[in-house]
This record gives structure tokens, sequence and C-alpha cells, in this order.
């Protein structure tokens, strides 16, 4: 027999609020790791080489251009971006027939076949030097933790019944 001032709990209600609570909790920690990959993105490309223009490769080689490719500043980090599948959030370069290639020649053939580098990587100073994409995920590992945790607490803080948000104490 319920009193005054007792509280009664549907338990149906409760035990389909903690099914969804696991789905809820994951989208809201998904919603969080694509910003911190947005946020990744923008870093890796600010580390990423700069590609030298057709008229620096030219003015390089010191003689007629005699291929087809037409080198854009750039290239490189316009070629990288963030891949989201339903439980993974990745930022890389696409894979294609020129990315391995390429990848050899800027890690492994650093003054051995190339000694000079274009004024654009070189404005850029050390942080275009190797593994770009891997020094802005561990320079931003703290930012996602942030990013995740600020997407978690909003999820927790929400009110069941009206979908407002709530002002939950912070641990």
């Amino acid at each position: 027999m319920a009193e005054a001032g007792d509280i009664t709990v549907n338990a149906q209600d409760s035990l389909n609020w903690l099914a969804s609570f696991g789905e809820r909790i994951e989208a809201a920690a998904m919603r969080g790791f694509v910003r911190a990959g947005r946020d990744v993105l923008k870093h890796a490309k600010r580390n990423a080489p700069r590609s030298p223009t057709k008229a620096q490769i030219i003015k390089t080689l010191k003689r007629k251009k005699t291929t087809d490719r037409n080198p854009t500043p750039g290239g490189l980090e316009k070629s990288i971006t963030v891949f989201v599948d339903t439980h993974s959030v990745s930022v890389g370069i696409p894979s294609g027939k020129n990315v391995d290639a390429y990848a050899v020649r800027i890690h492994d053939e650093k003054y051995i076949k190339w000694l000079h580098r274009g004024p654009g990587t070189v404005a850029k100073g050390e942080r275009a030097d190797e593994k770009f994409i891997a020094r802005a995920v561990e320079d931003r590992q703290a930012a996602t933790n942030t990013v995740v945790d600020e997407e978690i607490n909003k999820e927790l803080a929400k009110d069941e019944t009206n979908g407002q948000q709530t002002n939950l104490p912070q641990q």
C-alpha cells in the first residue's frame, strides 16, 4: 500500500528505458566520434605536406614538362577524408592506384631520391613532416575525449518523458 510521499514506478517503463539506454549512449558516443573525426581531419590537413604547383615542378626540373599530370597545390591535403561507418570513424586517404606509391616516395625516399621540399611544405615547417595523420590523432586525443564526453553527457541529461534537457550534477 502506497503512503503519501511514496513514489510509484512502473516497472515496464523502467525496463523499456533501460533497454534503450545502451543504444542511446552508443549513438551519442558515435556522434562524438564523428565530431572528433572532423577535428582530427582539420589538423591532419594542416600537417600534410603541400603539393608543388605545375610551375614549381617545371622550374625545379629546368626543362619542359613532358607529363600529362597537372598537380595542384594542396592535392594531398584535399585527399584526406573522414570515413564514417556504423561503428567506426577513420581519418585517412582513400585507397587508389597511386596512394601506396606516393606514401613510399614521401616516407621512405625522403632525402634519398628527393632532397628539396616545395615552398608550401617549407612554410608549414616541422608539422609537415612524416605521419601527419597519426600526429593529428595523437595531438587531438584530449579534445576527442572531451567531445565524446560532451555528447554522452548531453544524452544522459535528456529527460525521457519530454525530451528536454535537465540539469544533472556533474561528476
